[in-house]
């Protein structure tokens, strides 16, 4: 679950705080519940008084059956929930069967992950999206958190256009993926409406999502 809130602080935090969110089922039993540092990358006792954060916090609702849940929050140890509203998840629908692909790769990224291939559509052009689909494998579980990035280069290395992004849009972290799963992962590519015409380069990798050092390719 991908969630982006954005919080003000009416005066400056005197230290740092905790968010948690629950997810409460039909019969009002919490059936998942989530803790993340309230500020995620940016402690709440940095915060000023009067600024405004925009937290991205990313949970795994691992074991959480499908179905309709009540989503409520709070903060530190304070009794005030809020409600966000339902939540509705659906099952992971999980394929071991390797897809047709347009290009095969073929690269192991880290040791545990294989880019089986890639297509791409339609023709770049300048102004426009490229979509870009790419198939992984993973070769044991569980795996550790990782982000996937596009980027697309000239010969110089100079990046034109590029998306960093948890695969499948967000819907699939690295670390909920089983052994011999295959991944259908697409992006896309918004290409400057001022691109020369000529020859450029498509570099994809996995990195680390805490340390962001990239997984090498063996």
């Amino acid at each position: 679950l991908d969630l982006e809130l954005e919080w003000q602080a009416v005066r400056q935090p005197a230290r740092d705080y905790m968010l948690q969110l629950s997810l409460v089922d039909a019969s009002g039993a919490v059936a998942w519940r989530g803790i993340q540092p309230l500020g995620a990358g940016h402690a709440t006792s940095h915060w000023l008084a009067g600024e405004i954060v925009r937290p991205r916090y990313t949970f795994e609702l691992a074991d959480l059956a499908p179905g309709s849940y009540q989503a409520l929050l709070s903060v530190g140890e304070e009794e005030q929930v809020l409600s966000l509203g339902t939540l509705v998840v659906s099952a992971n629908l999980r394929s071991f069967v390797v897809p047709e692909m347009e290009h095969t790769v073929g690269a192991l990224l880290g040791g545990t992950v294989e880019l089986l291939g890639y297509d791409l559509s339609p023709e770049p052009s300048a102004g426009g999206d490229l979509s870009v689909t790419l198939y992984w494998r993973a070769l044991q579980a569980p795996l550790s958190e990782a982000k996937v990035f596009v980027h697309m280069v000239d010969a110089s290395g100079a990046i034109h256009s590029q998306v960093d992004a948890v695969p499948a849009q967000w819907q699939r972290p690295t670390s909920g993926w089983l052994e011999g799963e295959v991944i259908t992962d697409q992006h896309v590519l918004e290409l400057p409406a001022d691109l020369a015409a000529g020859d450029y380069a498509l570099l994809v990798g996995l990195y680390d999502a805490n340390t962001l050092d990239k997984w090498q390719a063996v």
